[in-house]
């Protein structure tokens, strides 16, 4: 029987309570079964810890031998530049590496944010641009006021009367003020 670690820590706990005299275990017994178990996992995770280390390796060394195939056989996709107003990440273009992309602040991306080069030596997904986000599309000016949008700002233009960056303060030249 191959049991997890979750029943082995199971099994050791119900040892630890049939094996005490009068149903409960002494302070050692149970001293000694915590022990027992941080063993075990202490195996298991070394186990594991190997494991990783030799796929990691394994995956490596696949990596690599693709991808002296692929330059061997000149295997590549035409030259991507980054969206004006964004960049690109990614300078290999061997069949099946990807190339990422991200808009600068104040701008949004529009197509695909990661291509693949095909074995047909073309990209997936469509080219990406960066538009400008228009910050005045939620009307932030109020009272009337006029929005003019820029690069990842906006400015209201007031309206008489009114002042503030959102057009929300009242300038009421009626009012003075009392020195007391």
């Amino acid at each position: 029987m191959i049991l997890g670690v979750s029943g082995w820590v199971m099994l050791c706990i119900l040892e630890l309570v049939s094996s005490a005299d009068q149903g409960c275990p002494s302070k050692q017994q149970v001293l000694g079964a915590i022990r027992q178990m941080q063993k075990l996992l202490s195996s298991q995770e070394a186990q594991y810890t190997q494991g990783m280390r030799m796929m990691k390796r394994k995956l490596s060394l696949l990596q690599n031998t693709v991808n002296k195939q692929a330059s061997k056989h000149n295997e590549t996709c035409p030259k991507l530049n980054a969206p004006n107003n964004g960049k690109k990440f990614g300078s290999r273009y061997l069949v099946g590496h990807e190339v990422h992309f991200a808009c600068d602040p104040g701008f949004v991306l529009v197509g695909s944010n990661s291509r693949v080069c095909l074995k047909d030596k073309s990209w997936s997904g469509q080219l990406p641009f960066c538009k400008n986000v228009n910050e005045c599309a939620s009307n932030p000016c109020l009272n009337g006021g006029i929005c003019v949008d820029d690069v990842n700002r906006y400015a209201c233009l007031c309206r008489a009367g009114w002042a503030g960056y959102n057009c929300h303060l009242a300038l009421n030249s009626r009012k003075s003020c009392k020195i007391v």
